[in-house]
């Protein structure tokens, strides 16, 4: 403990505007709070002796005073907080000669009798702190008039000075909040994964709400449960980790109230927490659980754990309320996203489920042989991928094989069903059958890709073909795959009017055809194909 050199005499008041200037000199360039405080008090004791001294400050909304600087014989209060009733605040500065709780700590501190004087740290009609100048009876007098006159500037100087430090702070604070908020913004747009949105929201809360552990629980209220589905910080592993019953817990009052809860104690043995196993075995002090809620409805809780003590302040649970406002929207995004895909996914099986029965319809009316349509679309999936037709594309390719031949729907029954040859009169309306499937799958929204098959399956290589006389890559790949196979399936299928062929027959029928009738690079790959299936 240093005690202060007294001066026999008051400091000149040149010195003091010297002094002050150098000081203020300092405050533009001190970075922290703690930085001010040093100056300040270095330069008060300089220039008015004490054997004791302690800068104080009020934090925003708190019962207890946090002691920034203590000096000399007080100097074991350093880094206490202590009450703060019963701390004067906004008197002017006052000689403290009679018997309070607060002179009782500080001469038991001192373990003497002292002369105490205080004045508040006021700057834009805020009460900041107060200064504390303490002598002892035995060693010297009372605070003399201008003694006290130099202690109040200099008072009045710091509490500009913590002023200005605690908005930039503030600002320094709501920069980083702001950040986080677009962390975890980043990550809602970026990603549909929950376990990757909330990893990142997580790591955001811990990090600016100071918290020691942190949760997330879902909630199910048919079951009347909640699943953890994210945690951060906890030490022991007796939590359960899938589900937690929804009884009479703090997160069930959340989620039921659609308000924050907390549970506080000053040490994990007290009695508020001693029902909360959780609480005593990881040493928690303090326990808040928030709703997560998205349009109206609670998506599930936040929890957020503490070890430290101190009561958190309204800027602290506001972040809160707004960090759990960002978790349930993002899980409310997952949830539709997800719900999303099984309506599509329902809705296309519900499609699919149709268009095979279309086909098979098709297959029967035009008396093709059985399996037909299924078979000529396993070929020209196959082929298709061989020739790195894109796998969002590969459905396409499926549906309209299975669709190839629903415009013979418009074709009238005397052509379909004719034993014999087809006079030019039935070819011509024969070969209208890809015009009326374009015809047919043209309103519906979701076939539209899928009606190159249908539509030109009957364009030759070479221009020779119908209904269009289109030639060589102005045919859709899809179709110069689809022509290939249909021909290979319907040739060794029995015919009214002719016997099958033979698989080789049929082969060498395609390469005699390919580069006139067909694409030399598709048969080539179904040659490929068809080598692989016999090998």
């Amino acid at each position: 403990m240093r005690l202060i050199h007294r001066r026999t005499k008051s400091a000149h008041p040149s010195d003091v505007l010297d002094r002050t200037a150098i000081l203020l000199a300092e405050f533009r360039t001190a970075s922290t709070q703690q930085q001010i405080v040093a100056h300040t008090m270095d330069l008060l004791l300089e220039l008015v002796p004490a054997d004791a001294a302690l800068l104080l400050g009020y934090p925003a909304e708190k019962k207890k005073v946090e002691i920034l600087h203590a000096h000399g014989i007080w100097s074991s209060f350093s880094g206490d907080f202590i009450e703060r009733d019963g701390i004067p605040e906004g008197a002017d500065p006052v000689l403290r000669t009679e018997r309070t709780p607060l002179r009782e700590t500080l001469e038991r501190a001192a373990g003497t009798s002292m002369c105490l004087w205080n004045t508040p740290l006021r700057s834009r009609d805020r009460i900041l702190g107060s200064l504390w100048l303490g002598r002892t009876f035995d060693k010297m007098k009372d605070f003399s008039v201008e003694e006290r006159r130099v202690a109040s500037l200099i008072a009045d100087i710091a509490a500009g000075g913590l002023l200005q430090s605690g908005l930039d702070d503030r600002v320094e604070k709501q920069q980083s909040q702001i950040l986080a908020m677009r962390s975890v913004d980043r990550a809602i747009t970026s990603s549909l994964d929950l376990n990757v949105i909330l990893n990142v929201f997580l790591d955001q809360v811990t990090t600016q709400l100071n918290a020691d552990a942190t949760s997330v629980l879902l909630m199910d209220p048919q079951n009347l449960d909640f699943t953890m589905v994210a945690d951060r910080g906890f030490h022991t592993h007796n939590r359960p980790q899938s589900r937690l019953r929804m009884d009479h817990s703090l997160a069930s009052q959340a989620s039921l109230e659609r308000k924050m809860v907390s549970l506080e104690g000053a040490k994990p043995e007290d009695l508020s927490l001693g029902n909360q196993p959780l609480m005593r075995e990881e040493q928690f002090t303090a326990y808040y659980a928030t709703p997560l809620i998205a349009h109206g409805q609670v998506k599930g809780v936040l929890e957020v754990f503490l070890r430290s003590a101190g009561t958190p302040d309204s800027d602290w649970a506001d972040l809160l309320e707004t960090l759990a406002l960002q978790g349930a929207i993002a899980i409310d995004n997952s949830e539709s996203f997800l719900q999303l895909q099984r309506t599509r996914s329902e809705l296309a099986l519900v499609c699919d489920s149709t268009i095979e029965g279309w086909s098979r319809a098709v297959d029967l009316r035009a008396r093709e042989a059985e399996g037909h349509s299924q078979r000529v679309f396993e070929l020209s999936v196959r082929t298709a991928e061989k020739m790195g037709i894109l796998p969002d594309q590969i459905l396409s390719v499926r549906r309209g094989a299975l669709l190839h031949d629903i415009g013979k729907l418009g074709i009238p029954d005397r052509i379909l069903w004719k034993a014999g040859a087809l006079s030019d009169e039935e070819w011509q309306l024969m070969r209208q059958h890809p015009k009326l499937a374009e015809q047919l799958l043209a309103p519906i929204e979701f076939l539209r890709l899928a009606m190159d098959i249908p539509k030109f399956h009957h364009e030759r290589w070479d221009g020779g073909g119908y209904p269009y006389g289109l030639s060589g890559k102005d045919i859709p790949l899809s179709a110069r795959i689809f022509s290939v196979v249909d021909v290979w399936d319907s040739m060794q299928a029995r015919r009214p009017f002719r016997e099958p062929w033979s698989a080789p027959e049929t082969v060498d029928y395609l390469i005699r055809s390919s580069g006139r009738q067909f694409d030399p690079d598709v048969v080539d790959s179904f040659m490929q194909i068809l080598q692989d299936s016999d090998a």
